[in-house]
């Protein structure tokens, strides 16, 4: 068959170009194919999106059974025993309801234009607001205002409880089901019926929940009373109820305050003069709530220190473990219907509080006062004034504000007035509060779970709820308390030294700074052990053995891991650089101090055979109907052997037993708190200005069973203990009262020997193996039996006590002439220029003692002959008197 040129190019053509037709059809192929599986992800996805927003709404609350009404249910805490001790209410809550017709206009726009300022115009959700959240997050990586409506936040806080869900889902489900409920509610409901019952539903802080408490709280009136000025203050406290509190922090209000007056000129609720004359008043305003929170008692008891504590740490564990907001936590704890367990034992507590308050523990100079004041006028010139006793102490120029009668307080204050006020000036209120000086703190803690049985923050009437709290919020240096936790448990449990271990008590500087004991500077005692320096205080000693062996490192890394969190590595403070690595480490003068509960819990590891838990004051918090919420955690770890604990808790054992070192007047430091029928052991600290006048006295010491912690001083640190205070251990008095009678009950139990510790006879001077017949002859010395590791135990004889021969004609060190000697003891050690006990018995010689010169030179015939016969006399004594003895 011929074919044509051009069909033949065709064909030829054709058959090249299908391979590229292929590839066309298997691209378009692919292409459709993923179009439909992408078409089919979107229906799956869309669907599954579809079913979990269905789900999220059918497990939403029936709106027909959604009440708005604030619940305002009342938080309780129970005790150990499980006894209701204390009701948190928050005044006013759900009682004192008020109309919308009752809230003035200026309130609505304020709330309102600071809450949510498109309220009047959404349905319930504002999808405006939540774009911009959402764009501020992905910018700036922080959202830049709340999103929440007013209605969204009624539900939170009335259906949802304020917002109670953990994790992420589960408050993502929440907040689904918030924004579906508030646009069904605004289609049900009108906007006034939502407003009013967020307005009197909203915690304003001060125990106040809705505006009429709030209003009666800070400015002693009813809400339809309200100023602008006033109406601007409580909207501004509703974003943070803590922060934004006009009584505690007035300064923060005024900035939230000015925020909502610019807020509510810019949407135009009031105009520029109504604002600059709101703004006029600021002084006055916050002068009117002073003077209201003056004349307002609680309408609750006041908390004990106890409730205090608890109350503190709930709100901080509800935010750092819950991750709810400051507001939202403050409002869950007094409204939320919480059921609170707390570790205390209110046998305890009870008998703590008579021991503290008990005035036979305590001197007649313990009875002194301070005071704190505040006084309120209005001045002829029109200002109007604020005084507390700060003013008083600068304007009278006083070294501080301790009497010894209130009638001296009283005498003080009416000559501040005279100075300060005219008789055309107007005193509006005041009030001076009485405060008992010196102060004294308490704790009582159950070492084995870190329970906190007991606490007193304080000596005297408690007339304030949260006031404070000298067992946690006052911080000083703790003195001789320190020794243990820096020094001697490093050196012990890390650094292979012993109780027996010796340092020499002599003077001594490190970085410039001297140090001295407790006792006259002319007392030295030389070679002194661990032990001794435990039970005797003995600073000196201390110090060296931390320069010496521990270092500053290692000490502060023991005390972190004791719990003691106040300690500076390094910070600029008022221009100067301040830091705890020194010396001074080891005698416990802190930059900023200690406080009571973590000092008494660092001996609390001890007495848990070295492994501490972190304290706690309640063990577990429920819902209303008995859901678990939150489960304290505690952070518990070894701090030091079992063995080191153990010889840490002998010699402060020690310490409160009566006895004196090296024969001289200087006394074991705590026998004053020595128990009844109890083992115990303790340290006291005792912290000194550069005078040497005593600022602070400590005592923390344990059984078995609990760890109880005291401490006493001035509220102002720079008042020294004087007088009949300096003079006697009334905090020890109190620590061996509340510790006898917790114990009454309990079965005797000393501090076990650990399977690791054995024992050698030591000589005390040396810190090895005593010499029989040798170091027992020494009447400063002690030979004892002391506690050691495997790895720690002596395995030399004492070094230092050595016999000499002396002539007994002389007294002198006899020569190799002298016939007649006597053995004498003296120490091998390195002489040194400064004078210590043991420098009379230092060998040095032909010095001390000097070389016999009597007998320099070989004795004649005659004397040799007369010495003869007075020993062969001599011989024949000793046997008539062995024959005339008694028998076997």
């Amino acid at each position: 068959m011929n074919y044509g040129k051009e069909t033949v190019q065709a064909r030829i053509s054709g058959a090249e170009n299908t391979p590229k037709k292929l590839s066309s059809r298997l691209l378009l192929h692919g292409l459709k194919i993923t179009f439909l599986v992408l078409v089919l992800a979107a229906v799956l996805a869309g669907s599954f999106l579809l079913g979990t927003i269905r789900g999220i709404i059918a497990t939403s609350p029936e709106p027909e059974s959604m009440t708005v009404t604030p619940l305002g249910i009342a938080s309780n805490i129970y005790d150990s025993q499980g006894n209701l001790t204390e009701t948190l209410i928050k005044s006013g809550s759900n009682r004192d309801p008020v109309a919308y017709s009752e809230v003035p206009e200026d309130l609505i726009n304020a709330v309102v234009a600071i809450e949510d300022e498109r309220f009047w115009i959404h349905e319930g959700v504002d999808v405006r607001s939540m774009l911009r959240s959402v764009a501020s997050l992905m910018l700036r990586g922080r959202i830049d205002g709340g999103a929440s409506t007013i209605t969204q936040q009624l539900i939170k806080n009335n259906v949802f409880n304020g917002g109670m869900e953990k994790g992420w889902g589960a408050r993502f489900i929440r907040k689904f089901q918030e924004q579906y409920l508030a646009i069904l509610m605004e289609s049900e409901i009108s906007k006034q019926d939502i407003l009013i019952s967020y307005l009197n539903s909203i915690n304003l802080g001060q125990n106040s929940l809705g505006v009429q408490v709030a209003s009666q709280r800070y400015f002693g009136k009813d809400v339809k009373d309200l100023t602008l000025s006033e109406c601007a203050c409580l909207a501004g406290i509703t974003q943070n109820p803590y922060r934004y509190n006009p009584i505690t922090f007035p300064e923060n209000n005024e900035v939230r305050r000015l925020s909502v007056l610019n807020h509510m000129e810019k949407q135009g609720y009031i105009t520029s003069e109504e604002k600059a004359a709101a703004l006029e008043d600021t002084q006055a305003l916050y002068e009117r709530v002073r003077e209201n929170n003056l004349k307002i008692s609680e309408s609750s008891t006041t908390y004990s220190y106890f409730t205090d504590s608890v109350i503190s740490s709930v709100l901080k564990d509800l935010q750092t473990e819950l991750g709810y907001s400051e507001a939202d936590a403050y409002t869950l704890l007094y409204s939320g219907g919480l059921n609170i367990y707390s570790t205390q034992d209110s046998t305890i507590q009870e008998i703590l509080d008579e021991e503290v308050n008990n005035a036979a523990h305590y001197p007649k100079d313990a009875y002194q006062w301070s005071f704190s004041y505040r006084v309120n006028a209005t001045l002829a010139d029109g200002r109007t004034v604020t005084y507390t006793e700060n003013t008083v102490q600068r304007t009278l120029g006083l070294s501080n504000l301790v009497y010894h009668t209130r009638e001296e307080i009283r005498e003080v204050v009416s000559r501040f007035k005279e100075a300060v006020f005219t008789d055309q000036d107007l005193i509006a209120d005041e009030k001076i509060n009485y405060i008992i000086e010196p102060q004294l703190a308490a704790i009582v803690i159950d070492q084995q779970s870190g329970c906190v049985m007991a606490i007193c923050g304080g000596r005297g009437e408690k007339n304030v709820s949260r006031s404070l709290n000298r067992a946690v919020d006052t911080y000083r240096s703790p003195g001789s308390t320190f020794k243990v936790l820096s020094t001697f448990a490093p050196a012990i449990d890390r650094y292979g030294k012993t109780l027996a271990s010796i340092e020499v008590d002599a003077p001594a500087s490190f970085n410039g700074t001297s140090f001295k004991n407790w006792w006259p500077n002319s007392l030295w005692m030389g070679n002194s052990s661990a032990r001794d320096a435990i039970v005797y205080s003995m600073n000196v000693v201390s110090a060296k053995f931390m320069v010496n062996t521990v270092g500053f490192e290692s000490a502060f890394s023991y005390l972190e891991s004791f719990g003691i969190s106040s300690l500076v590595r390094q910070e600029e403070i008022g221009g100067r650089i301040y830091s705890d690595l020194g010396p001074a480490l080891s005698l416990g003068a802190l930059t900023k101090g200690a406080n009571l509960l973590e000092v008494s819990n660092a001996f609390a590891a001890i007495a848990n055979n070295g492994v501490y838990t972190e304290p706690v004051f309640y063990t577990k918090i429920t819902d209303h109907y008995g859901k678990v919420l939150l489960e304290k955690k505690q952070d518990s770890h070894r701090v030091i052997q079992s063995s080191t604990a153990f010889m840490l808790t002998d010699a402060m054992a020690d310490s409160m037993k009566p006895s004196v070192l090296k024969n001289t007047t200087i006394s074991s430091s705590s026998a004053a708190a020595a128990l009844n029928n109890m083992p115990a052991a303790g340290k006291s600290g005792t912290s000194s200005d550069a005078a040497g006048k005593s600022r602070d006295y400590w005592f923390v010491g344990y059984t078995k069973y609990y760890t109880m912690g005291v401490w006493s001083g001035y509220d102002d640190g720079s008042v020294p203990l004087e007088g009949n205070v300096e003079l006697t251990s009334y905090h020890k008095l109190i620590w061996k009262a509340v510790m006898d009678r917790i114990h009454e009950n309990k079965s005797y139990a000393g501090f076990v020997v650990p399977s690791d510790v054995t024992t050698a006879r030591i000589c005390s001077l040396s810190g090895q193996l005593a010499v029989p017949g040798v170091c027992d002859q020494d009447p400063r010395c002690r030979v004892y039996m002391e506690y050691f590791t495997q790895d720690t135990l002596p395995t030399e004889s004492c070094s230092i006590h050595t016999m000499i021969k002396m002539c007994e004609d002389s007294n002198e060190e006899a020569g190799e002439y002298c016939l007649h000697t006597y053995d004498k003891l003296y120490y091998m050690m390195p002489w040194s220029d400064t004078l210590t006990l043991d420098s009379e018995y230092i060998y040095r010689p032909g010095i001390n003692p000097s070389v016999c010169t009597l007998h320099s030179a070989p004795p004649s015939s005659e004397e040799s002959s007369e010495e003869s016969s007075e020993e062969s006399e001599s011989d024949i004594h000793n046997e008539e008197s062995s024959e005339s003895g008694p028998g076997p």
